[in-house]
């Protein structure tokens, strides 16, 4: 992925992965197309196409933060408002999506127990419109 100028790697809604704030680790596409088994006596089984496909990407990178951040919030805030979010990957726009899962993974706490480091898988669902 090239990022521009501005080191914005990739952009959701108001949500920056920038290389300043992340390490984006990378960008997984998974395309499902539906299809729909039909068994025949004594033949080879025919599929017939039953419907738009499937478009799903996950995000997974690295925040290293300061012990009073939270940078993670805008994206649970998007995903519980359920409305489609524009995506821009380095200058490309690649449509509306929706969050529909958010992992994270926080590690080497402070004293305190806030993380210095927080791992994220981030999984969008396209939406047609």
């Amino acid at each position: 992925m090239v990022a521009p100028a501005t080191g914005q790697l990739a952009r959701l809604g108001d949500f920056k992965f920038t290389q300043k704030q992340s390490d984006v680790h990378g960008v997984d596409k998974t395309s499902n197309y539906a299809f729909e088994r039909i068994n025949r006596p004594a033949a080879s089984p025919l599929f017939e196409a039953t419907g738009k496909h499937d478009v799903t990407l996950n995000i997974s990178g690295e925040i290293l933060m300061p012990a009073s951040e939270q940078p993670l919030q805008l994206l649970y805030e998007m995903a519980a408002s359920k409305q489609p979010q524009p995506l821009t990957i380095g200058s490309v726009t690649e449509g509306q999506w929706i969050v529909t899962s958010i992992n994270e993974t926080r590690s080497e706490l402070n004293a305190d127990g806030s993380p210095r480091r927080v791992s994220f898988r981030i999984s969008l669902q396209k939406v047609e419109q």
